[in-house]
């Protein structure tokens, strides 16, 4: 513990107190020199060549001043600012250098950087609801994501396999502003939407989860639509807007990470199937034949993957709305892109374009290096003089040594 504080200290002292070390080095040394001098001359040796002969066998002055810095305590960070000051001086003297140094890699970088924001996005990052890794959309045979009403009523309950279904749809629809009308994206939901993803509004609330018609009229809006139409006005809960000539309440504002379940048309509210019929009442959407929804599921628990689609599989080709003979079977919905052949094709995209990237930022490092070789060769003299007094070739560095 005395060692650790007395190391705390010197780091203090050599940090913010450098002048002052410096100064007691330089005269620690040169007294120790002085010293050597004096016993020389007292054993008959001439003054000239006895300070001579002294400061060979310290080995020069400044040569010890640097091996002391460089293992006193605080002697890495004191490096690292000399080698910025250092930096930042060699670019101030040479503006063609630095500029197109810092373009080069900063095009290399950007590249690289937006391509990996991308992938996070789309195929990396969670979706922000409730336990993402117990999500799970419903897909007939390989790649269709469609169903009736009459499946989603069959798969509902499979309580002993699935803890919860949800339906949803997305369709367009038009509000009306004081400018005048704005298209905008609306999902069709099944009152348990929310509970199921385990979303919870900032502000307001969510669908009534035991019955349809208890949410007819409702409109759940997104954080978007709430801030640039509504300008984030926290009194808009309550408020009635017209939805393709419809009076609605919006009775929550979701959550800003929150803008559905489709990245690539971002939803701007929420409404139920029984308000759709408001919508549309002329068209039965709950008719057989309308295969146009989409499920959602969460897993019990105690439940694996495999085991569950085992159970399911037969669950939607036996019930009297299936269309076909296909079973079904569950996909992980833990990302924003879970859609099997969406999620295939986007991830063969930002592959190939993540590589064209990856191949800027090596031209890019190729460039930077052959700047530094050429930028080095025409400091061959400063560089000889720096080792001269005393420079390691580490300090110096690699490129320029």
């Amino acid at each position: 513990m005395t060692m650790l504080l007395a190391r705390i200290i010197s780091l203090v002292r050599n940090l913010f107190r450098r002048e002052r070390v410096e100064r007691d080095l330089d005269a620690e040394l040169r007294g120790y020199v002085e010293i050597l001098t004096d016993e020389k001359i007292a054993s008959g040796m001439d003054p000239a060549r006895a300070g001579r002969e002294a400061r060979l066998a310290v080995g020069g002055v400044e040569q010890v001043k640097e091996q002391v810095r460089a293992v006193r305590a605080g002697a890495l960070l004191e490096q690292l600012g000399q080698d910025v000051r250092y930096a930042l001086r060699g670019l101030r003297r040479a503006p063609v250098f630095a500029v197109t140094t810092i373009a080069t890699l900063a095009l290399g970088i950007g590249a690289n950087t937006a391509m990996f924001s991308v992938i996070d996005a789309l195929l990396l990052r969670p979706l922000p609801v409730h336990e993402p890794e117990r999500l799970f959309a419903v897909y007939r045979g390989p790649t269709s994501g469609a169903f009736s009403f009459p499946d989603f009523r069959a798969l509902t309950a499979q309580n002993a396999v699935l803890s919860g279904v949800a339906a949803w749809g997305s369709q367009s629809a038009w509000l009306r502003t004081q400018a005048g009308f704005d298209r905008i994206v609306l999902d069709t939901v099944s009152p348990n939407y929310f509970s199921l993803l385990g979303i919870v509004p900032q502000t307001g609330t969510a669908f009534v989860t035991t019955d349809d018609t208890a949410s007819r009229g409702m409109v759940v809006i997104s954080d978007h639509l709430w801030r640039t139409r509504f300008g984030a006005d926290p009194a808009v809960i309550g408020r009635s807007i017209v939805l393709s000539g419809q009076s609605m309440t919006v009775i929550g504002v979701a959550p800003r990470a929150f803008i559905g379940l489709q990245p690539a048309a971002p939803t701007d509210g929420w409404v139920t199937f029984a308000t759709l019929s408001m919508l549309e009442p002329e068209w039965d959407f709950q008719a057989k034949q309308e295969v146009w929804i989409r499920l959602i599921t969460r897993l019990r628990t105690d439940i694996e993957p495999r085991a569950a689609n085992a159970a399911l599989a037969h669950i939607v080709s036996e019930s009297r709305a299936s269309s076909t003979g296909a079973a079904i079977r569950l996909v992980p919905a833990s990302t924003p892109i879970f859609d099997p052949d969406a999620r295939s094709s986007a991830s063969r995209l930002v592959l190939l374009v993540a590589g064209v990237a990856a191949l800027v930022l090596i031209i890019a490092c190729a460039n930077v290096a052959n700047l530094l070789i050429v930028r080095g060769n025409a400091r061959r003299r400063e560089i000889g003089m720096r080792l001269a007094v005393g420079a390691s070739r580490s300090r110096i560095g690699p490129c320029n040594s």
